[in-house]
């Protein structure tokens, strides 16, 4: 039997695979097993995985959790074959339908955990400001919205990739504190993926607030201790959000609602405005930070169904940008990135038009007028039968051996990186873009750590024949993509993010007079520049040390050596920014820009996302301008670091340029 209900949207799909005997086997038997995921229309899409799976002796059942990764948002299919001794078992091989959430792309992707399904009749809103056409799902029931997903907290599963899918979870106050005391391990799994970008909702903490203290428990985070108020420093929605955005976004999604009903000719509309449009007196719920993610704390014990227009101002006030997955992460793995051209790394892979003109111009002059002029001259034209086809040979052989000097065999990388530590719970959460040029393929692949969501990130998925490119992947000790994920001399991006436990850190000693203090770095990795905010809110900065030495940082009282130390700090922020290479500029759109790729136009399907909302570069400007505006909270640090060793890139042996890696901390 397989199990691979999930939600379909980019990500990781959990698929357990179980087999069972109607008798206790009398021997041990180990089936190999090959999963498959992709479209309807190619037999040989999407991404596969082989895996054993062992029955032993005396045994009537085992199984296995893997993980696949979703890569396009219109995959229907999962395809198994099973073999035992390398003889196919045709009754453990075929195909099967998987809940198709191709046109539903912006609508949030939900998991409701629970012992019982909830009413979700009041997030119809969702559907019709994403496409007018889906109001026509009938959100009564969840199973009917292919972006929800219920589950019981016993089926719940212990890898935080599990979720990466995801964008909204909620989970009752009272189940929370079952998994953190029972099950350890998918709690830590669900928070980490809140760490990692993704709302976590806990209800259910009181219409007093008094369950917010066991909330920053549970999820780890460190109390504010200035805080006087019942909500204990958490940020609360504001009548701005609810009068000026909450409101009118209901109420055009009702006028939508109508018109569509009109449309389809349909009895009554599927949403309608709700009877009260008055703010609430008190905050119906309040939200915390959790490094890249957010947890949102909701009072009632049972805010299902509730009301629409409470939770459009929950969506409003609290979920952007982290909403979508595409634009958490700033990609759509199966459309166009149009800001793929703007993170190639300089000096590789552009083709030498130059040299290839000369060496054309060349080539064509010489094959003919010279070419004819001297055998002409010495009487044996009919050698122009063969030395044509060998001047060619030797001209394109020409090209190609440029083409190996002037970029080499050497793989190139270019990496771009922002981390959120906090010492304090001992937590880290990484996300990075990775972008590869590989003088030769390794023969490999590539390998990543087991807790590390992995995306690619293309200019044009369809133009290469996406869908119809077999991608081989392995869980071995780490995530292995095998085949499929990376080409020689053809430029390629990913995006990363992880999160887990960290020790990492910076040891900080303050003087008795605090205008000094000793720093020791811990990071695991070179600081290149370091700003730090100390408890009396003084600035100190130092230039570059390596890791396991310390630094002696005096405060920054001056005015003029703190604005200088600070401005020279942001623009080592600003380096190497994305942008164009100087080839590619002169496109007057972004549609040009997003088509162009080395001398050729593709024209696919680009994606509608903002670069600059992703996490990466949302987490890098607003560390850009907290030090510009002189911002930092006290006890906090910006170091401008070489690669931490927790950016996993999947290959040795790289030459990095043009990278830019940031640590965001607290102590």
């Amino acid at each position: 039997m397989v199990d691979c209900e999930w939600v379909q949207g980019y990500g990781y799909r959990p698929i357990r695979v179980d087999v069972r005997s109607p008798a206790p086997a009398k021997d041990t038997y180990t089936l190999a097993i090959e999963l498959g995921m992709g479209s309807d229309w190619s037999a040989n899409s999407g991404v596969s995985t082989s895996f054993e799976i062992e029955l032993p002796a005396g045994s009537k059942s085992a199984s296995k959790i893997v993980r696949l990764p979703q890569l396009a948002s219109p995959e229907h299919r999962i395809r198994i074959e099973t073999s035992l001794n390398g003889a196919p078992v045709e009754e453990l091989t075929g195909t099967i339908s998987i809940n198709n959430a191709n046109n539903w792309l912006e609508i949030p992707r939900m998991l409701f955990v629970g012992a019982s399904v909830p009413d979700v009749s009041e997030f119809a809103f969702l559907g019709i400001a994403a496409a007018p056409y889906s109001t026509r799902i009938d959100f009564t029931q969840l199973s009917n919205v292919p972006t929800f997903v219920h589950r019981m907290p016993q089926d719940l599963t212990d890898k935080w990739i599990d979720y990466s899918v995801l964008d909204i979870t909620f989970v009752s106050l009272a189940d929370a504190r079952d998994l953190a005391s029972n099950r350890p391990e998918v709690w830590q799994a669900l928070t980490d993926w809140a760490r990692c970008g993704g709302t976590l909702c806990i209800f259910g903490v009181g219409g007093d607030w008094h369950g917010l203290a066991e909330v920053e428990t549970l999820t780890q985070i460190p109390e504010d201790q200035q805080a006087k108020d019942k909500y204990r420093g958490w940020q609360t929605p504001t009548r701005e959000s609810f009068e000026d955005e909450a409101v009118p976004a209901i109420e055009m999604a009702a006028r939508v609602a109508r018109e569509t009903q009109s449309a389809v000719g349909a009895s009554q509309p599927s949403f309608s405005v709700p009877a009260n449009l008055q703010m609430p007196a008190e905050a119906p719920f309040a939200w915390n930070a959790l490094l890249l993610g957010q947890v949102v704390a909701l009072a009632d014990d049972n805010p299902f169904p509730g009301d629409s227009l409470r939770w459009q101002w929950l969506i409003t006030s609290v979920v952007p940008p982290r909403r979508l997955w595409t634009s958490r992460y700033g990609t759509v793995p199966d459309h166009g990135n149009f800001h793929f051209n703007e993170f190639l790394i300089a000096d590789v892979g552009l083709p030498p038009i130059r040299a290839y003109q000369v060496l054309i111009s060349v080539f064509v002059v010489a094959i003919g007028p010279l070419n004819y002029w001297l055998l002409r001259r010495r009487g044996r034209l009919h050698l122009f039968l063969f030395t044509v086809p060998l001047a060619a040979i030797a001209a394109s052989g020409a090209l190609l051996g440029y083409t190996l000097l002037a970029d080499g065999l050497a793989s190139h990388l270019r990496a771009r990186s922002f981390t959120l530590l906090d010492q304090r719970a001992g937590q880290a959460a990484h996300v990075a873009r990775l972008s590869y040029y590989m003088g030769l393929a390794p023969r490999r692949g590539l390998t990543f750590p087991e807790d590390t969501m992995v995306a690619p990130l293309e200019l044009t998925p369809n133009a290469n024949n996406y869908r119809d490119r077999a991608r081989l992947f392995s869980w071995n000790a780490g995530q292995h993509l095998t085949r499929g994920w990376i080409s020689s001399r053809m430029p390629t991006q990913y995006v990363t993010a992880r999160t887990q436990e960290s020790r990492r850190g910076l040891d900080v000693a303050m003087s008795t007079d605090g205008a000094q203090c000793a720093v020791r770095n811990r990071l695991g990795t070179r600081i290149r520049s370091l700003i730090l905010c100390d408890p009396g809110g003084n600035y100190h900065h130092t230039g570059s040390f390596p890791d396991g030495e310390r630094a002696t940082l005096t405060a920054l009282k001056n005015e003029q050596a703190l604005e200088e130390a600070l401005t020279k700090f942001s623009l080592d922020l600003s380096k190497h920014a994305p942008e164009l290479p100087e080839a590619m500029l002169g496109s007057t759109s972004p549609d040009d820009v997003g088509t162009f790729f080395f001398g050729r136009r593709y024209y696919g399907q680009e994606a509608a996302i903002l670069p600059d909302d992703s996490l990466l570069e949302h987490g890098l400007a607003e560390t850009r301008a907290a030090v510009r505006s002189r911002s930092l909270g006290p006890r906090t640090y910006v170091a401008i670091v070489d690669r931490p060793q927790e950016i996993v890139t999947g290959v040795d042996g790289l030459v990095e340029t043009q990278s830019l890696h940031v640590i965001l901390g607290t102590w």
